[in-house]
C-alpha cells in the first residue's frame, strides 16, 4: 500500500493534480500501520512439475482436443520454457520471432523474440524446442503453426501473440488473447486430459486453483536446484543485478546461455511437482 501511495504522489506532481484530503491522510496512516505489522510472505503461485509440462505438450500435439485448448496449453508451456509472464508473451508480435541455430550448425534448436512491453518492461526471451520427452519435441513448432493460422494474413501487422477465445470456446475472436480466457481453457483442457486417462500430476483441486504465474519461476527454480550458473539463472528470469551486467549487451550469447539452462532442466530426472 505504501508503494502505491508513493506512486500516486509522484504522478500527482508529474501531472498536476492534488491527492491531498481527509481520505488521503487516512490512507497514509493505514499504509504505515500495514508496513509496521510486517505481513507474511506473498502467496506465491505453485510451480509446474515435469509431468504437468509433459501433459501440456501432449495436449498441444493431440488434434482431438479443440484448438483453443491446445493453444492455451501451449502458451502456458511456452511461458514455463521461456520463464516469462503472460504479459510478456501476449505482447510479443509474431513478426519478432526468430528461429535459433547454434553457430556452425543447421538444425533449429529454439525460438527467440522480444516483447513490446510487459509487467515491468519489454524483454527478450528464448525457448528451446525440446520437450520433456524426445517424442514431444514438436510441441513448440505445432503451437506456432496453430497461432499463425488463427492470426491469418494479419500476423505481420498484429502487435500481439494469440487471439481471444470465443464465448463457446470453439473458436477465436479478432481481439488479442486475454489471461482469463486462457486460464479457463487450460483448466478445461487438463480436466479433459485427465478424464481421458492422462495423468497431469495435479489433483482436481489443484487444477481448479491453477495460476499462470507459476510458469515464470518453474525452470529458474529448477536451475537453482541443479546448481547451474547463477548468471544463467539471472538472465533466464530477467532479474536485475548491478554486477556482471556489461556482458548482457551481447544478447545472443546471453540467450544461448539461457538455452543451455533450459535443456539441462528438461534432461534432468529431478524435476518433480514438489
Amino acid at each position: 500500500p505504501q508503494t502505491l501511495l508513493f506512486a500516486v504522489d509522484f504522478f500527482s506532481k508529474a501531472f498536476g493534480f492534488n491527492p491531498a484530503g481527509q481520505e488521503w491522510n487516512r490512507a497514509k496512516r493505514l499504509a504505515m500501520r500495514y508496513k509496521k505489522s510486517k505481513p507474511g510472505l506473498a502467496n506465491r503461485a505453485p510451480l509446474f512439475g515435469k509431468e504437468t509440462l509433459r501433459s501440456l505438450e501432449e495436449i498441444v500435439l493431440n488434434d482431438l482436443f479443440q484448438t483453443p485448448f491446445r493453444i492455451a496449453a501451449g502458451k502456458l508451456r511456452l511461458c514455463c520454457q521461456a520463464s516469462i509472464r503472460y504479459d510478456d508473451l501476449v505482447h510479443t508480435p509474431l513478426s519478432s520471432l526468430e528461429w535459433v541455430r547454434r553457430k556452425g550448425g543447421t538444425t533449429v534448436v529454439a525460438v527467440r523474440a522480444k516483447s513490446t512491453q510487459g509487467k515491468n518492461k519489454a524483454r527478450p526471451w528464448i525457448a528451446s524446442l525440446m520437450g520433456t520427452r524426445p517424442e514431444n519435441d514438436r510441441w513448440l513448432c505445432v503451437l506456432l503453426e496453430m497461432v499463425l493460422d488463427i492470426h491469418g494474413s494479419s500476423w505481420k501487422a498484429d502487435d500481439h501473440f494469440g487471439k481471444d477465445v470465443s464465448r463457446d470456446y470453439e473458436g477465436f475472436t479478432r481481439k488479442p488473447a486475454r489471461l482469463e480466457s486462457d486460464v479457463a481453457s487450460v483448466k478445461m483442457a487438463l480436466r479433459l486430459y485427465k478424464k481421458d486417462g492422462g495423468e497431469p500430476a495435479m489433483t482436481d483441486r489443484e487444477i481448479d486453483l491453477l495460476r499462470w504465474h507459476g510458469g515464470k519461476a518453474t525452470l529458474t527454480s529448477l536451475m537453482q536446484h541443479l546448481e547451474l550458473d547463477p548468471k544463467m539463472i539471472r538472465l533466464a528470469g530477467d532479474w536485475a543485478a548491478k554486477e556482471d551486467a556489461m556482458p548482457d549487451t551481447y544478447l545472443r550469447e546471453a540467450q544461448l546461455m539461457v538455452l543451455r539452462g533450459q535443456e539441462s532442466c528438461l534432461r534432468s530426472e529431478e524435476h518433480t511437482s514438489e
